[in-house]
């Protein structure tokens, strides 16, 4: 099999799962120093998220499987760093469990969608809202687990706070998608 410049952005989009491995294997909140490993692999991550797209679109060859591959690799460094905070913080596991969850929604409904360019641009400021939400809460997790945060610790509700609020924004996405295509297999759009 030979590959080509065409087949970039589905590489970068695959690599993200392996990245996810890397990051589950070198994470380690002991020291801020030995958090650099898997903050580079994060930072690897979100630029191949970037670059993945932009090249697809560049090159012409975005396509229904790089959007696929593209969710695979964004879902699997989303579970690695929720398995990550519920490793440091047992007490959120509900929270990750809802976060988790929602992933699996989001991709089954991404195979039951026909029309997922109009259910995406219909929906886009509410994945827009979770998907920053879920950030701020990546982002928090990593400045409590550096600074050694408790577990008991008051602080660890405002770690929390923005991943509720991205639980809440993603299943008002998935209940709107959902409403969206029961109205359409009822021939009502």
């Amino acid at each position: 099999m030979r590959l080509s410049w065409r087949d970039i952005p589905n590489l970068l989009s695959l690599s993200r799962v392996l990245c996810a491995f890397v990051f589950l294997w070198t994470f380690s909140a002991e020291t801020p120093q030995q958090m650099l490993p898997s903050l580079s692999v994060l930072a690897y991550a979100l630029l191949s998220d970037f670059f993945d797209g932009y090249l697809a679109r560049k090159l012409a060859v975005s396509s229904k499987t790089g959007y696929f591959l593209d969710g695979l690799g964004d879902r699997s460094i989303s579970v690695a760093i929720l398995l990550v905070v519920i490793l440091a913080y047992p007490s959120q596991i509900f929270l990750c469990w809802a976060l988790i969850f929602r992933e699996i929604l989001i991709y089954a409904l991404r195979a039951l969608d026909d029309h997922q360019h109009e259910s995406l641009v219909q929906l886009r400021w509410l994945s827009l809202a979770q998907a920053a939400l879920i950030r701020v809460f990546f982002l928090a997790f990593l400045l409590a687990s550096a600074a050694a945060v408790p577990e008991k610790s008051v602080w660890i509700i405002l770690v929390a706070l923005p991943g509720w609020l991205a639980v809440g924004f993603g299943y008002a996405g998935i209940l709107a998608h959902i409403q969206r295509l029961v109205r359409l297999s009822d021939g009502q759009m």
